[in-house]
Parts: C-alpha cells; structure tokens; sequence
C-alpha cells in the first residue's frame, strides 16, 4: 500500500485574493500474482479550505477494479464526488 499527504499546498484566488489551503490523503493498494487474479483500489480525500465559511471543498474518488488472469474485468467501481462545505 501507497499513501500520500500533501504537505504545504496553498494558494490564492485570483480574483478575489481569498486564500486557500489543501490537505487530505491519498492510498493505492495493488494486489495480485502472476496468472492469477489483480485487484487495484485508489481512495482519495482531498479538502480545499478557504477563509471564512462556505469556501472550502471536499474532492473524493473511490477506485477499483478487479482482473482475472485472462483479462476479463469481474469488477468495477469509479465513485467521484466534490462538496462544497
């Protein structure tokens, strides 16, 4: 298993000149053999905050997929969202 935490991410807006920060966490699992069956799962969680209240966002995706030896895909799920908060 892979995991990322994004470390001082930040910006401003360009228009309004709000400042913005970012910070979540990110993992990818990979599992499998050769000829046999490969699993891949991606869950990422990813909070934009901005000053003040209802500025900020929340970006998530859940990811897997599952693969037989001979290439047939037997699962599949791809779930995005992004919430404003």
């Amino acid at each position: 298993m892979l995991q990322f935490q994004p470390q001082g991410v930040g910006g401003v807006g360009e228009t309004t000149g709000d400042r913005y920060r970012g910070t979540g966490a990110t993992q990818h699992q990979l599992n499998g053999k050769v000829g046999l069956e490969h699993t891949y799962t991606y869950v990422n969680n990813f909070r934009v905050i901005g000053e003040g209240s209802g500025n900020s966002y929340l970006v998530h995706e859940t990811y897997h997929i599952t693969i037989l030896a001979n290439g047939t895909v037997i699962a599949y799920v791809n779930n995005f969202r992004v919430e404003c908060r």
